[in-house]
């Protein structure tokens, strides 16, 4: 709900797009992909998109449309034009000079001195910096704002890198990292600046990640549920790779509990993980595939649940575990979200202090 809260407004999010001027070598690969003139700022990139889109570029299939009759310009096609676009891509941290040294985002969390092994260590944020930095996790949780500086072992440059919810920050495009959290924040922002998108965030417990759903609107700015997965909240999208989220329990890093829809109106908050925990023929969204392995991943979370160490989680938490012996049931656990919305910001135990 912070994340919500912390919005930027339509006319900072502008401001930023029109803030970095694009690397040569980003405005050429964009021109060649989507056609026209090669943009100059990320500005200029989403007009490219709409035009894109309005002339039948692109097709709702995400197929190429080109010689076929001209599409209808769709909202939803846009959006996820945009989720697939260097503007709200995954970044690495990286030596910001060559780009040859990539920072792992190690899990389960590395030991403090493993850090100066990848050439990494904190600083305080100097006065400039101290007003875009935030606190996150990287490389395990960051409980104090900090300024990551990496001596790159390959060149030899040092580059400064930090977690911001300043969409500028985000939006640098020279080999700034920009993990999942700065991307959801980038697209809570995108989705308010164009209007037509809502979108609410999906949430593993004791696993450090976040994603979101995505549903168009009418023109009035009502949602429509025509397409798109059906679950307890209504109708919602999202890209293949989240979908299948449930496999990421075969990487070997650790598990999560449960899976929380979170959104501003209380109506589409609910605990999911049911839906993630089952394939498309049986109401889910995870790839059919996956139906082999499925009776094993739901052992293993019911497993990591009865851990009171949190020694199975990837996070190291133990949310879930604190769930499962309060015995709230899915249902239980939807309603009090819905509570916790409404009373977001009345409530001061409900707040990060």
């Amino acid at each position: 709900m912070d994340k919500y809260h912390d919005i930027s407004s339509p006319e900072r999010v502008e401001e930023a797009l029109k803030y970095h001027t694009l690397p040569e070598s980003l405005q050429q690969e964009l021109a060649s992909k989507y056609g026209g003139d090669p943009p100059v700022t990320w500005f200029d990139a989403l007009k490219q998109l709409e035009g894109y889109c309005e002339s039948g570029g692109h097709n709702g299939n995400g197929a190429n449309a080109e010689g076929n009759q001209r599409n209808n310009f769709s909202k939803e096609t846009l959006w996820e034009l945009i989720l697939d676009h260097p503007i709200t891509a995954y970044v690495p941290v990286q030596c910001q000079a060559c780009g040859e040294h990539i920072v792992p985002d190690d899990s389960p969390c590395p030991l403090p001195s493993d850090d100066t092994k990848v050439g990494l260590k904190e600083e305080e944020p100097t006065p400039e910096e101290a007003p875009l930095v935030r606190t996150g996790w990287f490389r395990g949780p960051r409980l104090v704002p900090s300024v990551f500086v990496i001596k790159c072992p390959k060149c030899g440059a040092t580059s400064r890198w930090f977690r911001s919810r300043d969409p500028k920050i985000i939006l640098n495009p020279r080999r700034w990292g920009r993990l999942c959290g700065e991307q959801e924040d980038l697209r809570l922002d995108l989705a308010r600046y164009l209007g037509f998108i809502s979108i609410r965030a999906i949430i593993p417990l004791d696993w450090d990640h976040i994603w979101s759903e995505y549903r168009a609107s009418d023109e009035d700015g009502v949602d429509h549920c025509d397409d798109g997965f059906h679950h307890a909240s209504g109708t919602w999208k999202l890209q293949d790779d989240d979908s299948n989220f449930v496999a990421r329990l075969d990487e070997g890093i650790g598990s999560w509990t449960r899976l929380l829809a979170v959104s501003p109106d209380p109506e589409f908050c609910s605990d999911v993980t049911n839906f993630y925990l089952s394939c498309q023929n049986k109401g889910g969204c995870a790839n059919n595939r996956y139906m082999p392995y499925m009776r094993r991943y739901r052992q293993k979370i019911t497993e990591t649940k009865k851990d009171d160490s949190g020694s199975l989680t990837q996070a190291g938490t133990v949310y879930g575990y604190a769930i499962h012996r309060a015995g709230l049931t899915s249902s239980a656990i939807t309603s009090i979200m819905k509570i916790a919305v409404k009373e977001y910001g009345t409530r001061t135990w409900y707040q990060v202090q």
